[in-house]
């Protein structure tokens, strides 16, 4: 389940204000128990301001992107990781 693109700008914008709270909930769903919430993290953390994603963010996306069970979580991990430019 992707994210709509409106809603990703929307957290997009939402992030770029200086703050991490949006970087802090997503990251939330990077634990998720759904392999499609996970996805879907990734894809949104993707998308938002690298300016606040904090380096525990980053591990995690390192982590699920190397030892995840499911392809599609270690692909959109590499996603995100390839568009946070880390």
């Amino acid at each position: 389940m992707e994210p709509k693109p409106y809603l990703l700008k929307l957290l997009a914008n939402l992030s770029s204000l200086g703050t991490d709270l949006v970087h802090s909930v997503v990251s939330e769903y990077l634990n998720s128990g759904t392999y499609q919430e996970q996805c879907a993290a990734c894809t949104v953390i993707g998308h938002l301001d690298v300016a606040n994603l904090n380096a525990t963010v980053v591990e995690k996306l390192v982590n699920l992107a190397w030892n995840d069970k499911q392809p599609k979580v270690r692909s959109s991990a590499i996603a995100a990781l390839g568009r946070t430019g880390r």
